[in-house]
């Protein structure tokens, strides 16, 4: 990566400690050497920009020294506040893939342990959330799944608004 591109990248990243901001460059350089497009790398750097302003700000000083430390607490406290910012569900799955794949890198690079985007838990959903019993709708609200009986027969459904 040439250093016109490099500090392009250091000044969108000046709100990471510079440990953080390496771990950031260090992605971007190897995605520019696969050659992807700059509108990509600069969608990751907006991932991770975004990512730091939503989650708490007693995590922030942490993850901004090292986004290894971010957990799946991290990303559930993401998706939530981004949801409360009024951003739309593809644009919190875009953020998401992005994350997911920079958090992938820092595996591969050894230093990081685990992946903390869950596909299984982390993926925002448009539309409303119904809890269905026997084929009707019982509730418009989201459920409040763990005041429910373990054996509770219900069903989960997203609908779009």
């Amino acid at each position: 990566m040439d250093e016109l591109l490099r500090a392009r990248f250091r000044r969108y990243l000046a709100s990471l400690e510079p440990a953080g901001s390496e771990q950031v460059i260090a992605y971007l350089q190897t995605l520019h050497a696969r050659n992807f497009a700059p509108a990509t790398l600069d969608a990751v750097t907006g991932a991770v920009k975004k990512f730091l302003l939503l989650v708490p700000a007693s995590r922030r000083v942490l993850l901004s020294r090292n986004l290894a430390q971010t957990e799946p607490r991290d990303i559930d406290s993401f998706i939530t506040a981004a949801r409360d910012a009024a951003l739309a569900p593809s644009t919190i799955n875009t953020k998401l893939s992005l994350l997911r794949e920079f958090f992938s890198f820092l595996i591969a690079e050894g230093a990081m342990a685990r992946q903390p985007v869950l596909r299984h838990r982390h993926h925002a959903v448009g539309g409303d959330i119904v809890l269905a019993y026997d084929g009707f709708a019982l509730s418009t609200e989201p459920p409040h799944l763990a005041s429910l009986p373990s054996t509770f027969p219900f069903s989960v459904f997203a609908q779009r608004a």
